[in-house]
C-alpha cells in the first residue's frame, strides 16, 4: 500500500479540491491554465510479473494572443512536470522505453531526477505561433496535425500516428512543423505541412498538401505528400445516413527501397434508442486493411505510419450515458487472420465542472506471435483536474 500513496494521495487530493477556476491573466502574455492528472494502473511487465505503477502530471499551458491590423498573431505554450513510478519504472523493459528518441525535430525534454522507483520528467509537449486572416492561417512549431476521419485507425494521419490500445490516446506527440491553410469558399481550404527531418533523431522529413471541401452532406479531403524517400497519396470521406454516418479513409505509398502498398479504413456509426433504455446508444463498427502488414512485429510505433503485424483488423465501439456524469464505454478490437482480440471496456465520471475521472481495461487474447496476443491485461484509472 506504501508505495500507491503518493498516486493515492494526488488522486483524493484532485477529486474533493474546491472546485473554483484558478486560471490566471497575464495580460499581454496571455492566459495560464493546467490540469493536474494521475493516471495507476496495475499490469504485467515482460517477466509475466503483476505490477502497479502510477503516473502524475502537471500540465501548464499558456494561450496568447494579439490583433495587428486585420490579422491575428497568438501562440501557445504546453509545458509538462511528469513523475512516474512503482513497477514500470523497476521493470526490465522501462530503460528501453525511455531511452526511444521522440520523433521530434527537437529534444523539448529532460531527466530532472530518478530514483529505484520513479523517473521526474519534464518537457516541452506543444510550442507554437500562429498568424491569421481572413483567408490564411500559418502555425509554426510543435502542433497537432490532425487529419483523417477514422475512428479508431487514420491512415491519413502520416504525422501523429498512435495506437489503438495506449492507455493514454490522447497524449499524442506533436509535430515540429509549419503549417499553412488557405480557406477557399464556405467550408473548403488547402493546407499544406513541411516538417523537417533529421536522422540521427530518426525523423522522417515530411511534406504533405492537402484539399479539403463539402458536396452536399460529404465532407471529402484529397492528399499528396512525400514521407522522407515515400510518395503518398490519400482520400478522406466521411457521410451521413438517415441512421448515423459513414467514413472512409485511404492512402497509398510507394517507398524507395520496398514494395508498394495501401492503407484503407472504413466504418458506419449509428444511434439508436431501445424502449428498454432511457438514453440512446451510439456505436461503431471499423475494418481497416493494412498492405503494409509483414507478419512480423512491429518494432514499436512507426513515427510515420500505422504499423500492424496482420493485415485484416475490425473494431467495435459502442457508448452510453447512463446519466449526465456518467457514461460507459465499450471497445473490441479483433485481428480476423490469427484470431486474436482486446476488450477495453470503460466507464467515466464528471465529478464536477473541473474534474473528470475515468476507469478502464485491457482484455487481451490470443497466440503470443498474433496481433493483440502479446498484450497485457491492464486495469487503469485516471483522475483529471483542470484550472
Amino acid at each position: 500500500m506504501a508505495r500507491w500513496a503518493p498516486a493515492i494521495a494526488v488522486a483524493v487530493g484532485i477529486t474533493f479540491a474546491p472546485q473554483t477556476t484558478v486560471a490566471a491573466d497575464l495580460g499581454a502574455v496571455g492566459e495560464l491554465f493546467g490540469t493536474v492528472s494521475t493516471l495507476v494502473w496495475r499490469s504485467k511487465n515482460s517477466a509475466k510479473r503483476p505490477i502497479n505503477s502510477a503516473t502524475a502530471r502537471l500540465r501548464l499551458e499558456l494561450d496568447g494572443g494579439r490583433t495587428l491590423g486585420d490579422a491575428d498573431l497568438s501562440w501557445r505554450i504546453a509545458y509538462d512536470n511528469e513523475i512516474t513510478g512503482g513497477g514500470l519504472v523497476k521493470s526490465p523493459e522501462f530503460a528501453l522505453l525511455t531511452s526511444a528518441i521522440e520523433p521530434t525535430l527537437f529534444d523539448g525534454g529532460r531527466d530532472v531526477t530518478s530514483g529505484g522507483s520513479y523517473l521526474w520528467r519534464h518537457k516541452i509537449f506543444r510550442a507554437s505561433v500562429a498568424y491569421e486572416t481572413d483567408n490564411w492561417r500559418l502555425i509554426l512549431g510543435r502542433q497537432r496535425v490532425a487529419w483523417g476521419s477514422g475512428r479508431v485507425w487514420n491512415p491519413t494521419d502520416r504525422f501523429n500516428p498512435t495506437s489503438a490500445t495506449a492507455l493514454e490516446s490522447g497524449q499524442k506527440t506533436g509535430s515540429d512543423a509549419l503549417s499553412a491553410e488557405r480557406f477557399v469558399g464556405r467550408f473548403g481550404s488547402l493546407q499544406m505541412v513541411f516538417a523537417p527531418g533529421v536522422a540521427k533523431r530518426g525523423v522522417s522529413r515530411k511534406v504533405a498538401v492537402r484539399w479539403r471541401d463539402t458536396i452536399g452532406e460529404t465532407d471529402y479531403a484529397l492528399l499528396v505528400g512525400g514521407i522522407e524517400n515515400e510518395k503518398v497519396v490519400g482520400l478522406d470521406l466521411a457521410g451521413n445516413l438517415s441512421w448515423g454516418g459513414w467514413h472512409l479513409e485511404a492512402t497509398a505509398g510507394w517507398p524507395k527501397n520496398s514494395e508498394r502498398y495501401a492503407q484503407v479504413a472504413v466504418g458506419v456509426d449509428a444511434i439508436f434508442q431501445p424502449e428498454f433504455l432511457d438514453q440512446s446508444v451510439a456505436f461503431s463498427v471499423e475494418y481497416f486493411r493494412n498492405g503494409a502488414a509483414t507478419g512480423n512485429a512491429p518494432l514499436g510505433l512507426a513515427p510515420d505510419r500505422i504499423n500492424s503485424r496482420n493485415r485484416d483488423l475490425w473494431a467495435f465501439t459502442t457508448g452510453y450515458d447512463i446519466t449526465y456524469i456518467w457514461r460507459a464505454g465499450f471497445t473490441a478490437l479483433f485481428d480476423t487472420q490469427s484470431g486474436s482480440r482486446v476488450v477495453i471496456p470503460s466507464l467515466s465520471w464528471s465529478a464536477s465542472q473541473d474534474v473528470d475521472v475515468s476507469f478502464s481495461a485491457q482484455f487481451f487474447q490470443g497466440d503470443t506471435t498474433s496481433e493483440f496476443g502479446a498484450g497485457q491485461d491492464s486495469f487503469v484509472a485516471r483522475v483529471a483536474y483542470y484550472f
